[in-house]
């Protein structure tokens, strides 16, 4: 098969040259790219706002009826998948049920659904669409659409149109412009993310409702890259017709939007130059008679919409909202730019310069140091580690990974296997390090059997004072590597988790990076569980892409890893917050000095909750102490008294206005998971209370019995104890060895204290 570039060097034989291009899943290359998501605060505000939009629209529309006119519709699907219990609802998708009753909305309404090839065929030969003719079209090619939408438009008998992304048919991996199945792929079905199969192509492009069309090989941003865009297309085009004979399709432009440069004159020049029939955009819109098929936009579907919604904006009541949303933003970002200029021009004038030679490297998040990342007389940026001191050539970073245990020596083997099997790539080397805060179980042989059969280097340390804080400071100490990471004796790590963390940190220039921490509970248990209890039980999964955390948002000593630096500029863990609460607080401290804390969502651990800890008693202890530690140990620090009297009546007042209606609705309807999370939260603002009538007034208010209840949050006391002299000139200790870096092996300490325990 012989494809005419154009431009492009000769090809006599497309299939024989490019044979790694007709095949799915092509090797991602420096030269390809995708867009980002918009950040988490901007995409909440602007679906808000498409929201309130499409409601006035039904307003309009019943006061005034249509005012389309001649102009007919393109409505524009992406995802059709049902929400999972063990993740965020999906980006960009409609539930089955939700598809059909929008469709079935539609059809009540007296609106007719039409084949895309057929209206083209009208547009072109000058006939006039009736406004109450209607397209559907979906974008990407994912399997739900053939799995739960293509039934549903078989049942009513409507005709659509699948761009296919072609790259990736028949991947069992997310898209990678998914950032949603990027996400959370560890825990949604697959056929929410994957694409579709090959023989689902075959059988959907046999269907006479169907048809199979083209999106671009790759659904790369190609702004600024014409040529690279026409290669793609042509590159999509051959392979719809090899594997299904399909000649001159419709096309969909990738991303789609004019105003964000995603379409543009050259890309339209270089669709023409092949053999597409049109180019239809994301630009939100009714199809006017005369306009270009190039440049016909489509109305977007959203999860909330309905047949009313969707008549609105079908008859022309929405079309003007988005054009002037857009023109708001231009004329705001031309006065930014204004804005921009006169202070760069301000700044140069008094004397700083943008020349090369000053010191235009420094840590996001984070003023400018005078001594960091200066531009080098090569015009090389020095390669600095976390240390803040320059990286040997050729030496890789060392991250040691620190594991605090007490008495979970059946889940401390499996945790520390999953550690074992991190990869690396070759971009660092990594080391274990268990710290064993008095366990009274087989801990150390645990360790000795896990250090005996890999050749990661795993570390054992015995540590005798109680605590979460005192046991991570002993993991810390003797570190010699430029990061630390933090990981639990409860949690199971994905094989990527730590180079996920690494390359975050490198990619952003960030000191601390944290991660999602899912709960490994079946489906039936989460399903059960709302978000409150769930973040009771440390689930932390927070955004779709890697952005720094926003608002009190931050990470746990679960999940995080930070450079060693840190430690040595904002202190170690406050070991006096025997409740908990020091990773918070050191986070807090971390933030203050103006560093940023990031969030890569790729680096997944799973957190294992044995059965005690689902129970009511276990949840309640931990929401009160949890509540007293952030009043006296977070934000009696940060605000004083003042600042906690204050935060207590405004969370007393929420739960009077809104916690405690929300418990009664929930127990009216027999929403067990919902009564219990609102419980979750009156227990928390109880220990909030309790601590804050403390700090004001410990006098009259000294609750003895109930701070004794909370004392440590693993439940137990340390008896007092002589310390150990760990002097050069203290006899010798007669520790057991535990082999560690393949045969090498690290004294332990094998005094035991007597641990007292107690009733949590």
């Amino acid at each position: 098969m012989s494809v005419d570039f154009r431009g492009f060097p000769s090809n006599p034989s497309f299939e024989s040259e490019h044979s790694d291009m007709l095949h799915p899943r092509p090797a991602p290359t420096e030269a390809m790219r995708w867009a980002p998501p918009p950040a988490a605060p901007q995409a909440a505000i602007r679906c808000l706002q498409t929201r309130l939009m499409a409601h006035a629209a039904v307003g309009l529309n019943g006061c005034f009826g249509s005012i389309a006119g001649n102009a007919f519709g393109i409505l524009m699907y992406h995802r059709i998948a049902r929400e999972p219990a063990r993740a965020p609802r999906p980006t960009i998708n409609v539930t089955p049920e939700r598809f059909r009753a929008q469709l079935r909305g539609l059809l009540d309404r007296g609106f007719r659904f039409r084949p895309l090839r057929s209206v083209l065929d009208d547009a072109r030969n000058g006939r006039i669409i009736p406004p109450r003719d209607v397209v559907v079209t979906f974008d990407d090619g994912f399997e739900n659409v053939y799995r739960d939408a293509v039934p549903v438009l078989r049942e009513l008998a409507i005709p659509a149109t699948i761009f296919v992304a072609t790259a990736f048919l028949d991947s069992d991996e997310p898209y990678p412009f998914d950032h949603w199945g990027l996400a959370h792929r560890h825990r949604v079905p697959p056929e929410s993310y994957r694409p579709m199969r090959l023989p689902q192509c075959l059988e959907l492009n046999d269907d006479p409702l169907i048809e199979l069309a083209a999106h671009t090989h790759t659904h790369q941003d190609f702004r600024g890259r014409p040529d690279a865009f026409e290669y793609d297309l042509r590159v999509c085009l051959a392979f719809l017709k090899n594997r299904f004979g399909i000649e001159n399709p419709t096309f969909a432009f990738p991303y789609g939007s004019f105003h964000l440069g995603f379409v543009d004159g050259e890309l339209i020049a270089a669709a023409k130059r092949t053999d597409v029939a049109c180019g239809l955009t994301t630009e939100s819109g009714l199809v006017f008679p005369g306009e270009d098929p190039f440049r016909w936009g489509r109305i977007n579907v959203f999860p909330w919409d309905s047949g009313r919604t969707l008549t609105a904006k079908l008859n022309g009541w929405y079309t003007w909202a988005p054009r002037l949303q857009h023109r708001l933003i231009h004329a705001a970002r031309r006065l930014a730019r204004q804005a921009d200029s006169i202070n760069t021009s301000r700044a140069t004038r008094g004397g700083a310069s943008p020349a090369f030679g000053v010191d235009i490297e420094f840590e996001p998040g984070r003023t400018r140091d005078p001594g960091e990342g200066r531009v080098e007389s090569n015009g090389e940026c020095a390669d600095r580690g976390a240390s803040g001191e320059r990286a040997a050539p050729g030496v890789r970073p060392m991250i040691r990974v620190v594991v605090p245990t007490f008495n979970r020596a059946a889940w401390l083997r499996e945790a520390l296997e999953s550690l074992t099997r991190q990869e690396t790539r070759g971009r660092f080397t990594f080391e274990i390090v268990v710290v064993d805060n008095a366990s009274s179980d087989n801990t150390r042989d645990v360790v000795e059997r896990i250090a005996a059969g890999t050749p990661v280097p795993v570390h054992y340390r015995y540590q005798a004072k109680a605590g979460d804080a005192p046991t991570r400071n002993a993991g810390i100490r003797d570190a010699r590597g430029e990061y630390l990471a933090f990981f639990d004796d409860d949690q199971l790590a994905d094989s990527r988790w730590l180079v996920s963390l690494f390359d975050a940190s490198r990619t952003t220039g960030a000191l601390v990076v944290g991660g999602p921490v899912l709960l490994d509970l079946p489906d039936a248990t989460l399903r059960r569980l709302d978000r409150t209890c769930r973040r009771a039980l440390r689930e932390a999964a927070f955004y779709e892409r890697t952005q720094p955390y926003a608002g009190r948002d931050m990470p746990g000593t679960g999940n995080a890893l930070v450079a060693r630096r840190l430690f040595e500029q904002v202190g170690l863990f406050d070991e006096s917050m025997v409740t908990g609460g020091s990773d918070t607080d050191f986070f807090h401290r971390v933030r203050a000095s103006g560093y940023e804390l990031w969030y890569a969502p790729e680096a997944v651990i799973r957190h294992r909750i044995p059965p005690e800890r689902l129970q009511e008693d276990f949840l309640r202890w931990d929401a009160r102490s949890g509540g007293s530690g952030q009043a006296r140990d977070v934000d009696l620090k940060e605000s004083g008294r003042l600042g906690v009297a204050r935060r207590c009546a405004l969370r007393l007042l929420f739960a009077v206005a809104a916690v405690g209606p929300a418990h009664l609705l929930a127990r009216w309807r027999g929403d067990a998971g919902r009564m219990l999370g609102t419980r979750i939260r009156l227990w928390r603002i109880e220990g909030y209370a309790r601590a804050t009538l403390r700090i004001l007034a410990p006098r009259w208010f000294p609750q003895s019995t109930y701070f004794r209840s909370i004392e440590f949050r693993n439940g137990r006391v340390v008896a007092a104890r002589p310390e150990i002299d760990r002097s050069e000139s203290a006899e010798p200790c007669h520790a057991p060895r535990v082999p560690v870096d393949g045969g090498r092996c690290t004294a332990t300490d094998s005094s035991r204290p007597e641990i007292q325990e107690v009733a949590s």
